[in-house]
């Protein structure tokens, strides 16, 4: 029988060559063979178990990606927009020479500039409807450039037009911009004007400048571009109209007294990411890639120019910048949980807000505590959402806390400090439960075993801190004895709890803080006690080792952590 089954696999998987061969011929992709000639019991097979036989699939190549055309690249795309810059540097030197020679006045300077501009916007249009889309782009973009620049000599170097008189023109010219922009759909065009309305403020003459006025027209003008980005799906205008107001103001900031333009700058920089945000709304009906982390980042950059322009000042204003933000941002969040939306970046942006104001109005004694608690729920949260983004910010917050528990020394037991040890040693107990109870996940900050091992080690901290408070009034001898004699105990009592629990990674950590005790002993103690504290030390060591030994060895049933009996310590 065995035979017999061998026999007609063989003839199945003869079936299946036959078939792949007769695919291959169909497809041309292999040469004509004759078919092997059928069996008599291959013949027998039923058409059911023809159909049924497994067929593998031939071997498909990759397509070829295609080559890049280098002469579309240069002479169609980038040969335009370079030479375009050749023949603007023509004319500007033409236009020198001929002002040096005296030939052209002030007024007629400017018509020949508009006349130039409406010239080369003309012929921009006329390679649009020829379809050379990279051209015209270029040829209009500078027809922007040259009329910007026409207004700015007219106003500023001649004095021919008034201030009030020259902002409207900016206006109507950047206007008219966008307008060939949308029109368009040029993302080159949008960049250019976008470019050209940052520049205005600088390029009216202004004999009392006004904060106000300067930081408010460059944060309007920055949301409007974000809008227009947004609705025509303009990406990087997008980004980069919210970070290009960051470079008007700073030059504003370091050409103005601090106390003159700080609210001025605030309110720029508030309205720009009020906007931001109010934008992030749309992203159901007009996806922004990228838009998440860019509030994140806009949020950094708020919140780190208020902290320049308003700390150490008496006024609260930081305080109620950043509290008013965690409020909006856990509302947010909240709102979107309950609606089943996406809520990960709200609930990031809203526990960065609270880490920043909690570590501007607490003191020392409780800053750790709170921001353990913090860290706590904003890590659960990221392990619940699976956001990266979460996540970091979570681990950023807790081990800030943990950090600055570790740099202040507990110095009395009933202390802040003993607390926020308390409260550390439960949240690491908490965030280790919750990560045994899923799977390994792939961050190493989040691996089962380092939040397991977390626990034993910083509560052997804990009590190495609270014996050298209790011990303080005593000898160097007897401090080390008894800081010694606690460790031992400690890890007694974790391979006890190991045996009661069945559980052989709790022994073997305690044995581990057997040998650590061990080493403190030789590499601390020896060096500074007497002779009769070294004997004291290694005989109550040595015999601590042996008790321990001696327990390992009881009988005891399968642990519930391990995978095969032979994994047990051996009687």
């Amino acid at each position: 029988m065995d035979i017999h089954r061998r026999v007609d696999e063989l003839e199945k998987k003869v079936l299946q060559l036959e078939r792949q061969l007769e695919r291959m011929q169909h497809q041309n992709t292999a040469p004509k063979v004759k078919p092997f000639p059928r069996s008599e019991r291959e013949r027998k097979l039923s058409p059911a178990d023809r159909h049924n036989a497994p067929v593998h699939h031939t071997f498909q190549p990759h397509e070829l990606k295609p080559k890049i055309d280098w002469e579309h690249l240069i002479a169609r795309i980038w040969l335009p927009r370079v030479f375009i810059l050749v023949l603007l540097l023509g004319f500007l030197w033409g236009f020198n020479a001929a002002v040096n020679s005296g030939f052209i006045t002030e007024p007629a300077r400017c018509i020949l500039g508009l006349g130039a501009a409406a010239l080369l916007f003309w012929y921009g249009e006329i390679q649009f409807r020829h379809k050379r889309q990279a051209l015209g782009q270029v040829l209009q973009g500078g027809s922007i450039a040259i009329l910007m620049l026409t207004l700015f000599a007219a106003h500023m170097l001649y004095e021919l037009i008034p201030a009030p008189h020259s902002f409207v023109l900016y206006i109507l010219s950047i206007g008219a911009g966008v307008f060939t922009a949308i029109r368009h759909r040029s993302q080159v065009l949008i960049m250019i004007t976008m470019a050209g309305g940052y520049l205005i403020p600088f390029l009216i003459r202004s004999e009392v400048p006004n904060a106000w006025i300067f930081a408010g027209y460059e944060a309007l003008f920055s949301v409007a571009i974000m809008v227009i980005a947004v609705l025509y799906s303009f990406r990087t205008s997008y980004f980069t109209a919210f970070f290009m107001l960051h470079i008007p103001l700073f030059a504003l900031y370091l050409g103005s007294g601090t106390e003159s333009i700080r609210y001025a700058y605030l309110t720029a920089l508030l309205l720009q990411y009020f906007g931001l945000f109010f934008l992030s709304f749309l992203r159901p009906i007009i996806p922004v890639r990228g838009n998440p982390v860019l509030l994140f980042t806009g949020f950094v950059l708020l919140s780190g120019w208020t902290f320049l322009l308003f700390h150490g000042d008496k006024a609260i204003t930081y305080d109620i910048v950043v509290a008013g933000w965690a409020l909006i941002y856990s509302i947010t969040a909240l709102w979107n949980f309950i609606w089943k939306k996406d809520y990960s970046i709200h609930v990031s942006i809203a526990s960065l807000a609270c880490f920043l104001w909690l570590l501007d109005i607490l003191n020392a004694a409780t800053l750790a505590a709170a921001l353990i608690t913090l860290g706590t729920l904003a890590l659960l949260l990221g392990i619940k959402s699976s956001r990266i983004l979460q996540l970091v910010t979570g681990g950023i917050i807790y081990i800030t806390g943990m950090l600055w528990l570790l740099i202040h020394p507990i110095h009395e037991v009933f202390s802040m400090e003993s607390a926020a040890w308390i409260v550390l040693l439960g949240s690491a107990a908490i965030v280790a439960r919750v990560l045994n109870g899923l799977p390994e996940l792939p961050y190493f900050l989040l691996k089962r075993s380092i939040w397991n091992w977390a626990d034993p080690i910083l509560f052997l901290i804990f009590m190495t801190q609270i014996t050298d408070v209790l011990t303080h009034g005593l000898d160097f001898d007897s401090r080390h004895l008894i800081l010694s004699a606690i460790w031992a105990l400690y890890a007694v009592a974790i391979i006890i709890a190991g045996i009661v629990l069945k559980l052989r990674s709790v022994r073997l950590t305690g044995i581990f803080f057997l040998f650590l005790t061990l080493a403190k002993v030789i590499y601390i103690d020896l060096p500074g006690v007497s002779l009769a504290i070294r004997a004291v030390l290694f005989m109550g060591l040595g015999a601590v080792g042996i008790a321990a030994s001696r327990l390992l060895y009881r009988r005891t049933p399968p642990d519930h952590d391990q995978g095969s009996p032979s994994d047990r310590p051996s009687t």
